[in-house]
């Protein structure tokens, strides 16, 4: 409106009465249009302000006794354009006159602008897709703009792409993008036939739609986002904006894509990658132990600390892992932790900047006193781990199982063995392991007199999944796994048991087929009970059977009781 830059050294000329003379008719032209598209919602009132401003302008100026030239010297119109076509085509003999060592000198900039107009596109594309509330093929907008660019060069032209501003607009006033190819009409023709017609166009009226679109943006960006993005958010987009404004489109580009990063970081290192924390005492392995073995278990429980972690773990989200289980470890209220198992079942991918607090993590487990175990390694996390440092430690201060079922087993085992309470390998009668169990109830050595004693080798069935079963066993040495088998998803543990625990009541008493196969994993003693068993034991020793009864009901209790445990922990 001035041909004045909007610059800090212009300002006390742009403010000249004189100069603000020509330039405020398009500020209160821009604040007009941003009062009534704000207030009503309804981008056509742009159309009409703005034929109104152009008709109220040669009103005013018919009026006043002036005439297009009179305001063509003042500066009121947008002045004089060439007659005839305004296109000038590259020929041969102009192509023959190009000084090409200059173009060669210029290709670190050419490449900039092919760079900056594809992140151009992409960042005002995904934008115009907001905007319009569709979906945007970005293939589809770089191979038009792309093939766009090449023809505009064949004849001449600069290269362009999408603009947030001059679209958005032209969508808010029609709904439609006819508007573009109106557009492209109109610089058609004006380039082939002349600009004349645009030299009696208002200063002010371009001016204030330009002003308009500046101010429409700046209040979306800094107005309304002011309550519905956090601080620190919305301190990133004033920024980015002032740099824009201050030094340019590229550099405001560039250091937000900076300050986001470092946004990012800031904030990803609050999110929890915790998941679960919970010990011992409410989460147990998939072996289903003898009774008393399992209250030595809850007994010693708290003393296997187990974090369940998610998400990507670098250096500052790892560090919060290591603050979570020093302040564990230093803990005067809960008894010292003798293991701590990290599960990375939900962790996405580790950065090797973690690796350090990982590595502080190893040296205060030994100063400590206490073993880590890493379960559900991913091939690239284990990589990563075994790189390092971590293999001088391995099997010493550190174990890394498949699953946290078995980093689990392997901890209550540790546990057991540690209290000195009867382990697998030590052979024991099964009236002696129920006695142990549930002392007093009645006499097993009656209870056994009705059973039939099987040995069964390593690697043999003794329910098939989904067969009828009439059978329950009690094992009294060895050990067996229930497993589901399945074509697609393969094998399943489901739970290992020991010495002193029982298999198949659940389809004995139901008479429903076994939901998996159990096996035993080494040469294995069991006890069976068959439903003809137990009708004889109920007609001859009515007391040893209703006994029987009870001690199932114990035993599923005690499994319900653990199971419940172990939800309750994942839950919370």
């Amino acid at each position: 409106m001035t041909n004045t830059g909007l610059r800090a050294t212009s300002i006390s000329t742009l403010l000249d009465p004189e100069r603000m003379y020509i330039w405020f008719p398009g500020m209160i032209l821009a604040l007009t249009l941003l009062f009534f598209v704000r207030r009503t919602g309804k981008s056509q009132y742009i159309i009409v302000i703005l034929v109104s401003g152009i008709a109220l302008f040669y009103i005013g100026l018919f009026i006043s006794g002036g005439s297009p030239s009179t305001a063509k010297d003042a500066g009121w119109v947008l002045g004089s354009f060439p007659e005839g076509s305004l296109w000038r085509p590259l020929t041969l003999e102009k192509l023959g006159s190009v000084e090409w060592s200059i173009i060669v000198d210029q290709l670190g900039n050419l490449g900039a602008v092919v760079l900056i107009s594809i992140i151009g596109l992409l960042f005002h594309a995904s934008g115009l897709e907001l905007i319009y509330s569709q979906n945007v093929d970005l293939n589809d907008e770089l191979q038009s703009s792309g093939l766009s660019n090449l023809a505009a060069g064949l004849v001449g032209g600069v290269p362009g792409f999408h603009t947030i501003s001059l679209s958005s607009m032209g969508y808010r006033m029609t709904g439609t993008r006819r508007v573009g190819l109106v557009s492209a009409l109109v610089s058609g023709f004006v380039l082939l036939f002349g600009g004349s017609l645009l030299s009696y166009f208002p200063k002010f009226i371009v001016g204030g739609l330009i002003l308009y679109i500046g101010l429409d943006f700046l209040m979306e960006w800094l107005y309304d986002t002011w309550h519905k993005l956090p601080k620190g958010e919305y301190a990133l987009i004033v920024a980015i904006v002032a740099i824009v404004g201050l030094f340019g489109f590229l550099q405001g580009v560039v250091a937000g894509i900076f300050l986001a990063v470092i946004l990012f970081v800031i904030n990803y290192s609050r999110v929890n990658t915790i998941k679960h924390v919970f010990s011992g005492s409410s989460y147990q392995s998939n072996v289903d132990r003898a009774v008393h073995h399992r209250r030595i278990l809850n007994e010693h429980g708290e003393e296997v600390y187990i974090v369940k972690l998610q998400g990507y773990i670098f250096f500052g989200t790892a560090f919060n892992i290591f603050t979570n289980i020093k302040d564990r470890a230093s803990s005067v209220k809960l008894p010292k932790i003798s293991m701590v198992i990290l599960d990375f079942q939900l962790v996405n991918r580790l950065d090797s900047s973690a690796l350090n607090s990982f590595t502080k993590l190893i040296q205060m487990a030994e100063k400590r006193g206490f073993s880590i175990v890493f379960t559900h390694l991913s091939s690239d996390l284990e990589s990563l781990f075994f790189a390092s440092d971590f293999a001088h430690h391995h099997g010493r201060l550190f174990k890394v199982f498949p699953d946290l079922d078995h980093g689990m087993e392997w901890c209550e085992d540790k546990i057991l063995s540690r209290s000195g309470a009867t382990l697998p390998n030590v052979r024991r009668s099964l009236s002696e392991l129920l006695e142990q169990a549930f002392p007093g109830e009645m006499d097993y050595t009656l209870l056994i007199k009705f059973m039939e004693r099987k040995e069964i080798p390593a690697g043999g069935v003794l329910l098939k999944q989904d067969s009828q079963n009439e059978l329950v066993f009690f094992v009294e040495s060895g050990r067996i796994t229930a497993q589901i088998e399945d074509k697609d998803t393969g094998t399943l543990r489901l739970r290992s048991m020991g010495p002193g625990t029982i298999i198949g009541e659940l389809s004995f008493y139901l008479n429903s087929p076994t939901s998996a196969s159990v096996i035993a994993d080494v040469d294995t003693v069991v006890y069976q009970l068959s439903k003809m068993g137990l009708q004889k034991m109920e007609s001859e020793k009515p007391q040893a059977a209703s006994g029987f009864h009870k001690l199932i009901t114990l035993m599923l209790a005690e499994r319900l009781l653990n199971s419940t445990r172990s939800l309750r922990a994942l839950r919370d």
